[in-house]
């Protein structure tokens, strides 16, 4: 073999290896960056299993006197859900309250109580398994809401009754993605929801991996539809514009968990539904992502206990003691917590209504 043939045969060998070497790298990436994506849905967008916060209102003795409850369970997908039928023998209608992001129904109380003294039967349900597994991030949920509303239209009890969704955050997101699936929904009001799962994913990656996590955008997606197929492409404007039912969009002008630019309401252009209604909340302590039903001082009060407990989370490493954790609830006045903006709450209550006309 000649010295040239010799190079030639060396240099494809050279190539060839390079092309392997740099094919290896390329799904090492890939993998890791898959990996990267399912942590950060995992452990971070995700409800965990202890989701009851110290500052949701408790259901108690008395309320279980003045609006007793009917707990029931259906299924979602290869779960079993629990929530809580409220105000039986209401004949409005139903609302079906539909909580967001590390949270319950239970954060809803002063809403549902609301609701019920104004007429309504209430179904509030949980995103949690008899096993306490929690369905996770930001597509399950509204799989979720189909089948509560699936299990509703199965009762010969509920079967007839006129459906409306009122749904904050994560829960607004999948208000949107159902309306136009269910002739028995007339309507739903959305506070503090989200345009885009994907986009949502991004920023959250972004928030916690830091500036490196714009290179795992595409597994993002990836991740989605591997996960959930066709459905992690929907987004609430494709949902609110699938029909002309009513949609009530809420959100705060100082929302810091879901940044302005992410919400439906900021996406208000590409809206065609011609029936859509649009609240944007400036008032101090009512403006933020969890406090728009809120009174003035309520808001001020939740902020000042959400504070505390931060503080106690952070001299605790995020382990606080039962008796400080219990000394902490003791101490928190429940009645002003649970204060509701009645201007607001009547505004819903009135949009419900009159989407059943």
């Amino acid at each position: 073999m000649s010295i040239s043939e010799k190079k030639n045969t060396s240099g494809k060998k050279y190539g060839k290896k390079v092309m392997i070497a740099s094919a290896s790298a390329i799904v090492g990436f890939s993998v890791l960056s898959i990996l990267a994506v399912s942590f950060v849905c995992q452990s971070v967008i995700i409800r965990p299993q202890n989701y009851t916060s110290c500052l949701a209102p408790v259901y108690s003795e008395s309320d279980a006197k003045s609006y007793p409850r009917k707990e029931i369970e259906f299924c979602s997908d290869s779960d079993t859900l629990n929530g809580y039928i409220y105000g039986e023998g209401n004949t409005n209608g139903i609302v079906l309250v539909i909580h967001g992001m590390n949270s319950s129904s239970a954060h809803h109380l002063p809403e549902i109580k609301f609701f019920v003294d104004n007429g309504w039967v209430v179904f509030g349900f949980d995103g949690c398994d008899e096993n306490r597994r929690c369905a996770n991030i930001l597509i399950q949920l509204s799989r979720d809401v189909s089948s509560a509303i699936e299990y509703l239209q199965s009762s010969n009890e509920y079967r007839s009754m006129p459906i409306v969704l009122f749904g904050h955050s994560l829960g607004a997101y999948a208000a949107s993605c159902v309306l136009g699936e269910y002739p028995s929904v007339r309507s739903a009001v959305c506070i503090s929801g989200f345009n885009s799962p994907t986009e949502t994913m991004k920023y959250f990656s972004e928030k916690y991996v830091g500036k490196l996590a714009v290179v795992s955008y595409p597994y993002v997606q990836l991740y989605n539809f591997i996960t959930y197929g066709t459905d992690s492409m929907v987004t609430a404007v494709d949902g609110i514009n699938s029909t002309d039912k009513p949609v009530f969009i809420v959100c705060g002008d100082d929302d810091s968990v879901i940044p302005y630019e992410l919400s439906i309401l900021s996406h208000r252009d590409k809206i065609t539904n011609p029936n859509v209604r649009y609240l944007l909340i400036d008032s101090e302590y009512r403006n933020g992502h969890s406090n728009s039903w809120l009174s003035s001082d309520a808001g001020e009060y939740l902020n000042e206990m959400t504070e505390e407990l931060e503080s106690l989370y952070a001299h605790y490493s995020g382990d606080i003691p039962d008796d400080e954790e219990q000394r902490f609830v003791q101490a928190l006045d429940t009645d002003l917590l649970s204060g509701l903006d009645y201007d607001f709450m009547n505004e819903v209550n009135n949009f419900f209504i009159d989407s059943l006309k």
